[in-house]
C-alpha cells in the first residue's frame, strides 16, 4: 500500500510539472500521440492464465480540458495514425510552442483515433477509437467500467462496435465480429489531480468469447460468474467498484470503403437509462 502511495505521489508531481506555468491559462498537453508508442506489451493478455497480473500502471482516461488525452496511449496496442504525404504535412505544421493554444489543438489532433475515444468520449467528440494493424485484427484495446456504483450492481456492460458517429462510417469502416474479452481486477485504483482514474497491477479473473451483430446501436455484454467477480473486487472508493476490460479482435467486419480500418466506438458501463443504449447514428 506504501508502494502505490509513492507512485500515484509521482504522479501528481509529474502533473504539475506538465501543467506548469499553463495552469492559469491553457493545460500544458502532453507528448504528441504521433510520436508516442502505443502499448505493445499488451499483447501478453493472450498467453496470461487466470490469476496472472499485468504488471503495469494505467493512467486516464483525463478528460480533453485537462490535456492529458495522450495517457490513453497506454491503453492499446495500436491506434490509427496517418502515413506518407499526410503525416509528414502534420509533422511539419507542428506550432511553435509559445503559441499555447495552436500547440494544444496540434496534439489533440495528433491524438485522433486513440483509445480515449472508446472510453465514453468517442460519440461526445465524433470520433472513435480505430486502427489499421492487420485490420485490426489481433489489436486489443482496454477500458474499464463500473459494475457498482451508488448502491446498484452493474452485471453487464455495452459495446458500441464499428465507427458509429454515422450511419455512413459504420458501414465504410470494419466493424469487430469475433472479440474476446479479457476482465482484470486492479490491485489498486484511485483518482488523480485531473480526474483521471490509475490502475494498478490488474490480474486477469477471466475470459469470454463473443460473436457481435453486425448490426447498428449498443450490444450488451453480460459478465459471467458475475457474483464472484462482484465479491473478488474491492471497492475503489466508498461506493463504487471498477473493473477492467480488454477487448481482442480476433475477426472483423468488412468496411465497404476503409477495408483496412477497424473501430470502436464506445466501451460504456452498464447501469445508465436505457435510452442510452439505444442509440442509432443518423
Amino acid at each position: 500500500m506504501r508502494n502505490s502511495k509513492v507512485k500515484i505521489l509521482v504522479l501528481l508531481i509529474l502533473l504539475l510539472q506538465t501543467v506548469g506555468i499553463w495552469a492559469q491559462e491553457e493545460p500544458r498537453p502532453g507528448a504528441d500521440c504521433i510520436t508516442g508508442k502505443d502499448n505493445v506489451s499488451l499483447k501478453v493478455l493472450k498467453t496470461m492464465k487466470d490469476d496472472d497480473v499485468l504488471k503495469q500502471e494505467f493512467v486516464g482516461p483525463a478528460d480533453m480540458d485537462t490535456g492529458g488525452w495522450w495517457w490513453s496511449l497506454g491503453w492499446a496496442t495500436s491506434h490509427l495514425r496517418p502515413k506518407g504525404q499526410e503525416l509528414a504535412n502534420f509533422m511539419k505544421s507542428k506550432p511553435k510552442e509559445s503559441n499555447k493554444k495552436a500547440i494544444r489543438d496540434w496534439t489533440k489532433k495528433s491524438c485522433d483515433n486513440i483509445a480515449y475515444y472508446a472510453q465514453y468520449y468517442g460519440l461526445k467528440e465524433r470520433k472513435a477509437y480505430c486502427t489499421n494493424v492487420n485490420r485490426g485484427i489481433g489489436e486489443i484495446i482496454l477500458s474499464y467500467i463500473y459494475i457498482h456504483e451508488d448502491k446498484n450492481k452493474m452485471n453487464s456492460f455495452y459495446l458500441l462496435p464499428g465507427r458509429q458517429n454515422m450511419k455512413k462510417e459504420f458501414y465504410e469502416h470494419g466493424r469487430p465480429r469475433e472479440i474476446t474479452v479479457y476482465y482484470l481486477i486492479p490491485e489498486n485504483s484511485g483518482m488523480i489531480q485531473n480526474g483521471a482514474v490509475v490502475f494498478q497491477n490488474p490480474w486477469l479473473y477471466q475470459k469470454q468469447k463473443i460473436i457481435l451483430k453486425d448490426t447498428l446501436s449498443y450490444q450488451k455484454i453480460e459478465i459471467p460468474n458475475f457474483e464472484n467477480i462482484y465479491e473478488d473486487t474491492p471497492f475503489s472508493d466508498c461506493c463504487s467498484k471498477r473493473i477492467m476490460v480488454a477487448i481482442e479482435i480476433n475477426s472483423v467486419y468488412d468496411g465497404t470503403k476503409e477495408k483496412d480500418i477497424t473501430c470502436i466506438t464506445d466501451i460504456r458501463s452498464g447501469g445508465e437509462d436505457e435510452k442510452v443504449y439505444q442509440y442509432v447514428p443518423k
